[in-house]
């Protein structure tokens, strides 16, 4: 990417890793033009911000990482927040995207081109700030396809609207760490999740509810597990399509 003081633009074809760090504690705001593409060895992006980070790509670029590395990984310090869109294809040896906000702001990722990590995470999202968001379209992992934590102050939402997989463990996995949140928990799937343990994993330790729809097929070895912690946090579940525990439990 070419710019400066935390704001780049990546154009053209290219195979070198675009590690692109903001200036002090300006934002950092990544974009991209039409025509590009990125095919590296390791991780393609490495973003780093620290008053907020934001990354946008309309033009269905292709990131594919090669023998190592993630697709796009990014960090935000400081204040701020954190904010990935993007209508390519991302493919990452170890995941495909992989964002962590330490900023006291949200944290969203839009997606709807398809997201794989190989070795681990299609997607993995972890936030300090406020709300976690997600909306994504087809997503693979090795290990799990989607696995988000809020150990913030805000409510978790994903949607998907492609089909979700994670070989080894879970499809989608969701979690509100911080007992003192008052945050929702949701989950709205419309194609089918698939994991190797779990279909669904939701879990909210605060005082938030949890909902999961679903109108897709959702399998693993349980098909969905709901973990309340607290004791208050009424759980619903929206079915409108099978759900298959090969292990014995639908729904845990």
């Amino acid at each position: 990417g070419t710019g400066a003081a935390g704001t780049y633009t990546c154009s053209g074809v290219t195979t070198t890793t675009q590690t692109l760090p903001t200036a002090g504690t300006s934002p950092l705001t990544v974009t991209t033009n039409p025509g590009f593409s990125i095919t590296t060895a390791g991780s393609a992006f490495e973003l780093f911000g620290n008053g907020g980070l934001t990354f946008t790509d309309h033009n269905a670029s292709t990131i594919i990482t090669g023998y190592s590395g993630n697709g796009i990984y990014a960090v935000n310090n400081g204040t701020g927040a954190l904010s990935i869109t993007s209508n390519g294809a991302v493919t990452g040896r170890e995941s495909g995207i992989v964002a962590r906000n330490n900023g006291t702001g949200a944290l969203s990722i839009t997606s709807t081109g398809a997201v794989e990590g190989t070795t681990y995470y299609g997607i993995v999202a972890i936030n300090n700030g406020t709300d976690l968001t997600i909306d994504t379209d087809a997503v693979t992992g090795g290990q799990s396809g989607i696995t988000a934590w809020n150990e913030g102050t805000g409510a978790l939402s994903i949607t998907s609207t492609g089909a979700v997989k994670g070989t080894a463990y879970n499809g989608i996995n969701a979690i509100i760490y911080n007992t003192a949140s008052t945050g929702a928990l949701s989950i709205t799937s419309t194609g089918a999740v698939t994991g190797g343990e779990s279909g669904i994993v939701a879990r909210n330790n605060g005082t938030g509810t949890i909902t999961i729809t679903h109108s897709g097929a959702v399998t693993g070895t349980t098909g969905i597990k709901v973990d309340d912690r607290t004791n208050n946090s009424p759980a619903t579940i929206n079915s409108f399509a099978p759900i298959t525990g090969t292990g014995g439990f639908a729904i845990d």
